[in-house]
Order: structure tokens, then sequence, then C-alpha cells
């Protein structure tokens, strides 16, 4: 005895089925790819001199392009920032931060990760986005501006300061 074969409309729907499931999936793993794109970078600082690749401000640059989370991880030892001050652009003086997302500088221990403003130019610039600092000093920032106008210093010593700008 032949079992007899199921109807037109459920082989039908089976197909359906069949199909859906099967675009459902490339769907979800799409979500996952661009997903996992999406998700936080780390860069690694490899060296403490400024301007060169593997610095902090060549790590800062890349982070700044992207939209997601960025840590930058840096060794110990003192990162002293050069270049000219008052630029928004990270060509020198303070780390600019300019991103849609988020950036979190981590570094080994604040007794032993310092980065440095060379009494040049503040020593973080927060234009966009949401910066966390770990286990870093931050030292020898100064506003470019003066931490008092200077119509206001007629009997005041005012020293300029300022390690971060947000």
């Amino acid at each position: 005895i032949c079992p007899t074969p199921p109807p037109r409309e459920h082989r039908a729907r089976s197909l359906i089925m069949r199909k859906t499931f099967k675009y459902v999936s490339i769907l979800l793993i799409i979500t996952v790819s661009i997903v996992v794109n999406l998700s936080a970078a780390d860069y690694h600082v490899t060296t403490t001199e400024d301007h060169v690749e593997g610095s902090l401000r060549a790590a800062l640059i890349l982070a700044n392009q992207g939209t997601a989370a960025s840590r930058i991880y840096l060794p110990a030892g003192t990162y002293i920032l050069t270049g000219p001050a008052k630029e928004d652009a990270n060509a020198g003086g303070d780390l600019d931060f300019d991103t849609g997302g988020s950036i979190e500088l981590i570094g080994d221990g604040a007794m032993v990760t310092t980065i440095d403003g060379n009494q040049n130019d503040r020593v973080l610039h927060i234009i966009n986005g949401t910066v966390t600092v770990r286990g870093v000093t931050l030292r020898n920032g100064r506003s470019p501006d003066g931490a008092v106008e200077p119509a206001q210093t007629t009997n005041l010593h005012a020293e300029p300061g300022g390690a971060v700008s947000n």
C-alpha cells in the first residue's frame, strides 16, 4: 500500500515555510555581521612618542572615525603631547575627541601612565562624544586662554591651567 501524497496546498505551505526559514536565517546572519562590525574597536598604543605610527594621537585619530565604542590601551609611560595648540583636528597640542560614540582611555595605572600636556595646551579636548579615562594621570595642561580674564586680574595673580576642556 502506497501512502497517499499530501494535498497540493500542504506541499505549497511546506515549501513557503522552508523558504521563509531560509530567508529569516540569512537576515539573521546579516544582522549579526553588522552588529559585530559595530562593536567596540580596541587600539593598543605602542610608543610614548607623539605624531608617529602607534602613538596615542594616531590611535585617537582612528577611534574618532568610528561611531561605536572604542578603547585605547596605554602601557606604562609618559606621553608628552607636542605640536601647535588651539586647533581641533589632532594636528598638535591637546588630544581632540570628536566621535559619534564613546572612547575609553585605559592606562596601566595612574602611578605609571601619564599624559603630559607639556604646558602647551589642555591635555584632553572633548568636542563630541563620551570619554572615560581610567588608570591615567593627566598633568601639565594649560588653558590657552588662561584661567582668568585679563580684565579681572587687577590684584590677582592667576596661572593658566587645565587638563580637560569639555
